[in-house]
């Protein structure tokens, strides 16, 4: 097997062999441009085999949702297994660059390689989403001001303070919401296929995405609006869009990896 050049990664076994490893290696700095060239190199990916693709999303969506319907622990299933699936789309992305041959089954290769740090980096999520929506919602709830009720104020006065310092933290709820989820989704974007290609640790994979994000923040943003255009004319003709545009965002997520810390 392929070595991997970073001092704590190997090859994972089986789900990739010798005809498939990737050299993963520090993460370098693209320019503005490659928004578009990612976009531009995944299409030759999707296009040959474009059903296959169609249908392992709609695989992956009907699990997912399946998944989220379940009462009371549904959702915290999605989330754990969201990150397992995930490296299944972008294996058969590696497999369509590396072979040409893009198969539905290997949407399940994270079940059997890398699972337990994927399922971790799925609850990890999990847990930051939580904390996320607390601290998002905190600042709503104080501010409905508590001390005004001991005041034992007049009904309307009552009414009218609660009123306004509910509307204060709704306008800061966004606001804290942005500052908290930015650097959470820079940490976590690479994450997934720096454990699954890379066999990364959970904290080395959180950091080293991190550092890829700020290093190509310009790209990825350029890439942000070109998918938003893409969303809007994908939604046009009663969403059926979209059934391209999330394989092709999917492989995409694999090309911009690929470009920014394969060594290959």
């Amino acid at each position: 097997m392929s070595e991997i050049s970073t001092s704590q990664q190997g090859t994972p076994d089986g789900a990739a062999g010798d005809h498939n490893a990737m050299q993963v290696g520090e993460s370098r700095r693209r320019p503005i441009g490659s928004g578009w060239r990612w976009i531009s190199q995944a299409w030759p990916l999707f296009s040959p085999s474009w059903g296959q693709w169609i249908l392992a999303v709609l695989l992956f969506l009907v699990i997912y949702i399946g998944l989220e319907m379940i009462p009371l622990i549904g959702p915290v299933i999605s989330m754990l297994l969201a990150p397992v699936l995930g490296a299944g789309l972008l294996y058969m992305a590696h497999r369509a660059r590396e072979e040409g041959v893009v198969e539905i089954g290997d949407l399940f290769v994270g079940f059997r390689q890398h699972t337990g740090a994927l399922i971790g980096l799925g609850a990890l999520n999990l847990l930051v989403t939580l904390g996320i929506v607390i601290a998002v919602l905190g600042p709503v709830f104080a501010s409905m001001d508590m001390q005004a009720m001991a005041e034992m104020e007049s009904g309307a006065a009552l009414e009218q303070r609660m009123i306004a310092n509910a509307g204060m933290g709704l306008m800061l709820a966004p606001l804290i919401a942005l500052a908290l989820m930015i650097p959470w989704m820079m940490a976590y974007w690479f994450a997934v296929p720096l454990v699954f290609f890379g066999n990364y640790g959970i904290g080395s994979a959180l950091k080293s995405s991190l550092i890829a994000s700020l290093r190509n923040i310009l790209p990825m943003l350029w890439l942000s609006i070109i998918f938003i255009l893409l969303a809007i004319v994908a939604s046009i003709p009663l969403l059926l869009g979209w059934l391209v545009l999330l394989p092709v965002i999917a492989i995409t997520s694999y090309v911009m990896f690929r470009d920014i810390f394969s060594e290959t």
